[in-house]
């Protein structure tokens, strides 16, 4: 068995777990708990600790800090200007732990197909004047979709042909 897939299924695990509680809190009242991103960001980050331990992986534990610290970086500005939420910064650090361990390019992927699923939905609201161009709206769902696709898709691709059979 690959321990590598089983460890960042941890984290994959946690946040789809939470992920139904996340969008109903979000798509209510527009925030996002710390008491539920919070332990997703602390569990993958113990879960890349420890593949990057025991696969000799530091390459990608470096890149993966890289890519999360620069989510806070460019986040953290967006959330002040009210452009985006920190609970939506906090959820993106918590996938992008172990997902960007994985590949980087699947978490610029997903965060993609986030958006675009956003604008799916929300584009026709606007054109049809239902939604306002200056009304918030909770992307925790939209995130959560993408993300979790992305990340599911990613675990499978770890998978050794058969393993389940």
């Amino acid at each position: 068995m690959n321990s590598e897939l089983l460890i960042l299924a941890i984290p994959f695990g946690y946040l789809v777990a939470v992920s139904p509680m996340l969008a109903v809190i979000d798509i209510r009242s527009h925030r996002l708990p710390n008491s539920l991103t919070l332990p997703g960001i602390v569990i993958s980050l113990v879960s890349v600790l420890s593949v990057s331990i025991i696969e000799d992986k530091w390459l990608e534990l470096v890149i993966t800090i890289g890519v999360s610290v620069l989510i806070l970086i460019i986040g953290y500005p967006l959330a002040r200007a009210e452009l985006l939420g920190m609970g939506d910064i906090k959820l993106l650090i918590a996938f992008a732990l172990p997902l960007a361990f994985i590949s980087p390019l699947a978490l610029l992927i997903g965060v993609l197909i986030s958006l675009a699923l956003a604008n799916l939905v929300l584009l026709p609201k606007i054109i049809l004047r239902r939604l306002s161009t200056k009304a918030t709206i909770p992307m925790g769902p939209y995130l959560l979709i993408g993300l979790i696709g992305i990340f599911g898709f990613e675990l499978n691709g770890l998978m050794p042909a058969g393993v389940w059979s």
